[in-house]
């Protein structure tokens, strides 16, 4: 199955099960051969890099490997640097290329390297985590964290192609699986009521589990996708994909990145954020957030924090990216696969907070 994204330039989305096999040989079909960098984590490195390295010298690539520690807090500045000296010091040029191999932290710090070593060098990505297969390996958003705050430093830089092998997530825990399916759910909540049934009667058992995921990937990146295409720099439509992530990013910032995962961060943004919409009656439909938590159980995952407080939470929104002068634009949703915009202010979100 391929997904294309319409954006500037255009670039396929690749699904298929056991992808991984033949990857080498994918990879040829887009670049001649070149000097890559690798670019992973310790983890995914000690699954997957040996392949890959071996599969690209068959094809006549000249292979460096760049890895660093896995986890949030390593997707900085600091980890940038090392990767641009490391490109550096081996000669790359434009000519060359970048792969990121890893969840969505390596993407994230891939892209925003390529996008910016040389003024921009390709880059392809290979996401091994369902978080990235389905969100962040798409659309082109490249960043870094700062310490106030998530993403703060980044560009719009789209891969030349990206891989998915669902197979590829069958090593990760269950913790890991779920919180992309936080962000499958929010895809469903914001434009997908059919992928929504379809998650309600998702199996558990693994082996019934694993042969539904590449219908919920394809489906989630054609959404994505479309999404992307009709607004790739994120000046409207897009910022529907940010439903539950403002007071998500609060609760890992705040967190510092340490204990609280990306995706039990926008279980919880999404169900907060639609408690105080209900409660300010910019929408009526309770039963639809009770159906939320209830899917959001079923996979394990978290549907509220109490180790924040709101005074915290309203302090990084205000310095969130996100905000735009003196309001800022929340994404709601009124019933399954509807979703709009409430802009509000500052002053009033402060006061709905305490």
């Amino acid at each position: 199955m391929e997904v294309e994204v319409n954006t500037q330039p255009n670039y396929q989305v690749k699904i298929e099960n056991h992808l991984f096999q033949t990857i080498g040989k994918e990879i040829r079909h887009y670049w001649t051969p070149r000097k890559v960098m690798v670019v992973t984590d310790y983890t995914v490195q000690a699954l997957y890099y040996d392949e890959l390295q071996e599969q690209l010298q068959k094809e006549g690539f000249e292979v460096f490997l760049f890895s660093f520690p896995e986890g949030e807090r390593n997707k900085s500045l600091e980890i940038a640097e090392q990767l641009y000296e490391g490109l550096a010091e081996q000669g790359f040029n434009r000519g060359d290329g970048i792969i990121a191999l890893g969840g969505g932290v390596v993407g994230d710090l891939t892209g925003f390297v390529a996008a910016t070593y040389m003024r921009g060098i390709p880059f392809l990505q290979i996401p091994t985590t369902l978080l990235a297969q389905v969100d962040s390996s798409i659309g082109g958003k490249t960043a870094v964290n700062l310490p106030f705050g998530k993403n703060l430093v980044g560009a719009f830089y789209q891969p030349d192609a990206v891989f998915i092998d669902p197979i590829m997530l069958q090593t990760l825990e269950w913790p890991y699986l779920a919180e992309g399916l936080a962000e499958v759910i929010k895809m469903a909540m914001i434009g997908d009521k059919e992928l929504w049934e379809h998650l309600q009667t998702l199996p558990l058992e693994k082996e019934a589990f694993f042969a539904q995921l590449p219908y919920i990937i394809t489906r989630a990146c054609q959404q994505k996708a479309d999404i992307v295409r009709q607004d790739p720099y994120d000046y409207g439509l897009r910022r529907k994909l940010n439903f539950g992530h403002t007071i998500a990013h609060a609760l890992e910032a705040i967190d510092d990145y340490k204990g609280l995962r990306h995706g039990a961060a926008v279980a919880i943004g999404m169900v907060a954020i639609l408690q105080l919409a209900y409660k300010e009656q910019w929408i009526e439909n309770e039963t639809m957030i009770e159906e939320l938590i209830q899917l959001l159980e079923k996979f394990h995952l978290p549907t509220e924090y109490d180790e924040v407080g709101m005074d915290e939470i309203f302090e990084y929104i205000v310095r969130d990216k996100k905000g735009m002068k003196d309001e800022i634009t929340l994404v709601l949703v009124n019933e399954i696969g509807q979703s709009f915009f409430k802009t509000i202010s500052y002053e009033e979100l402060w006061e709905i907070l305490e």
